[in-house]
């Protein structure tokens, strides 16, 4: 077919630009099926319709309804020269979404220079605009915003705003293209990272507190909120991670958890954080033969009446830095209560242990103790001992065995150690 064969009505019926001709008095006299389509109007709704019908409206690119007199066509007519690149938003009564259109409008004029009619041409550029200016919003948040493809097993990374550069002291083109797995350590929890694996795998949200580390090593704490974000055909294209440091307010909470655990005085387990100490002990499966030590100062009392309870108090703490000096860090050892201490001794046979306690008793006898200048003390200690059979969790009556030998060596001289016997 030659192009002369081809009508200019053809032409512009056919044209991906939408095109509207008004008359001198702002009527529609014609549309063509672009327009139309993206107007969201019919034939029927536009003909014969000047640009001021109540149907629609327009808006300016701060989002602010236009006086007639602004409207493209207006100017034209009032101007009788021609616009280019006009940026607007359409709305029309059948939906609040706002179509924004590039915009050129040019007069046609009669021999008379009086205008005959003005025509309208006009490309949809609504997907180029948000009413919001979110990936400003996304950059500048305080929060550490990550997008990641798709992929739950192996989640690259596509986005990272600034929030995410301060703490971590990646830059973006560091970490784009490297799994959020880069930012974990040793002590990011496995359970955690299979959680959120399992739900990601499943498309579904997932959040869970979680440490990573920074550049530098330093570790810290996120709250992490993961979903799924879906084109418009509904398929997951990708994952954001809206991520808040927590770590201050998990470092408080584990002070708080490690000072209800810890005797004030000594520093050492208390009583409730040995039993939390032991039960995690046997948790992670841990069955064994243990030996356990109930260990007390000889006539204790007499010092607290002798010397006063500050000097107690000086005892106390100095037997505590002699216990952690002698026993290894795998030992369990608590301040159970007044002069009253307890080593648990994991993994090893009471036959053996029993030459380690005496060694630790011989050389408490042999210490002198400096209270200060004046004041040198000698103490003795009485140890009960008890072996804790494999798979056997029963820890009070483990304490209540090593307290019936702690009470035998007691009365049979005391300075003295006793194994428990069944």
């Amino acid at each position: 077919m030659e192009l002369t064969s081809i009508s200019p009505f053809e032409l512009v019926e056919s044209l991906f630009e939408g095109v509207v001709v008004h008359s001198a008095t702002t009527e529609i006299i014609y549309a063509n099926p672009r327009a139309l389509n993206i107007l969201r109007l019919t034939e029927n709704q536009v003909l014969n319709k000047d640009a001021y019908d109540p149907q629609w409206h327009f808006v300016s690119t701060k989002g602010n309804r236009l006086a007639f007199e602004d409207y493209p066509v207006s100017i034209v007519i009032r101007t009788k020269q021609s616009i280019s690149n006009v940026e607007v938003g359409v709305c029309d009564s059948s939906s609040s979404d706002i179509t924004w259109v590039l915009c050129n409008a040019s007069p046609k004029f009669n021999q008379d220079g009086t205008i005959k009619f003005i025509i309208v041409s006009f490309i949809d550029i609504t997907s180029t605009k948000v009413a919001v200016p979110f990936e400003s919003i996304v950059a500048n948040a305080n929060d550490i915003i990550v997008i990641t493809k798709a992929d739950a097993d192996d989640p690259q990374i596509v986005y990272v705003n600034h929030a995410f550069t301060k703490l971590t002291g990646y830059e973006p083109d560091e970490a784009i293209g490297k799994t959020p797995h880069f930012l974990q350590g040793t002590d990011t929890d496995k359970d955690t990272r299979s959680r959120i694996r399992d739900a990601l795998r499943n498309d579904h949200d997932v959040r869970e507190i979680i440490v990573n580390y920074s550049k530098t090593g330093v570790p810290y704490w996120l709250d992490m909120n993961i979903f799924p974000l879906k084109n418009s055909l509904g398929q997951i294209i990708y994952f954001a991670a809206v991520e808040r440091d927590v770590t201050n307010e998990v470092t408080k909470v584990e002070k708080l958890t490690h000072l209800a655990s810890q005797d004030p005085l000594t520093g050492l387990l208390n009583r409730r954080g040995f039993e939390q100490a032991v039960t995690n002990t046997f948790a992670d499966g841990n069955f064994a033969l243990h030996t356990l030590a109930l260990i007390d100062i000889d006539h204790f009392k007499h010092i607290n009446d002798t010397h006063g309870h500050d000097v107690g108090d000086i005892v106390l703490t100095q037997l505590a830095n002699r216990l952690k000096k002698f026993f290894r860090d795998s030992d369990l050892i608590c301040r159970y209560g007044g002069e009253e201490f307890i080593v648990l001794m994991q993994k090893t046979d009471i036959n053996y242990n029993v030459g380690k306690f005496e060694q630790f008793r011989t050389a408490i006898e042999e210490t002198s103790f400096s209270i200060n200048k004046q004041l040198n003390l000698s103490i003795t200690v009485s140890l009960g001992l008890t072996q804790i059979p494999i798979s056997d969790i029963r820890l009070e009556s483990h304490i209540k065995h090593a307290d019936i030998a702690l009470y035998q060596a007691k009365h049979g001289g005391r300075n003295r150690i006793q194994v428990y016997e069944v």
